[in-house]
């Protein structure tokens, strides 16, 4: 279950944050957003919790890419489906929305 608190979204599995104000139209069915994904603590030591998304999100075909992960570029990203990522189908379903 994915809760939803303005730019925040919840779920068991960590929290994401969406900048609404950073959305860029690609074209008419293409819109590229920024992320924050901070995942549910862990008890590795060394893990890293957070990440920085720039992703494609393809609206006529609930499709996403990550196109940058932490500032690295994602050059072989392909479309995928928000299928079964909760946080990621409700984060293409509110971006959608907002464009």
């Amino acid at each position: 279950m994915v809760i939803r608190k303005g730019n925040r979204l919840s779920s068991e599995n960590g929290r994401q944050f969406i900048d609404r104000n950073g959305l860029m139209q690609v074209d008419s069915n293409k819109v590229t957003v920024n992320s924050i994904y901070i995942k549910t603590a862990s008890n590795d030591a060394g893990s890293n919790n957070e990440f920085a998304y720039s992703m494609h999100i393809d609206c006529k075909n609930n499709l996403f890419k990550d196109i940058s992960i932490n500032r690295l570029p994602q050059s072989t990203a392909k479309w995928q489906s928000s299928k079964g990522y909760l946080l990621i189908k409700e984060t293409v379903r509110i971006v959608c929305w907002q464009r």
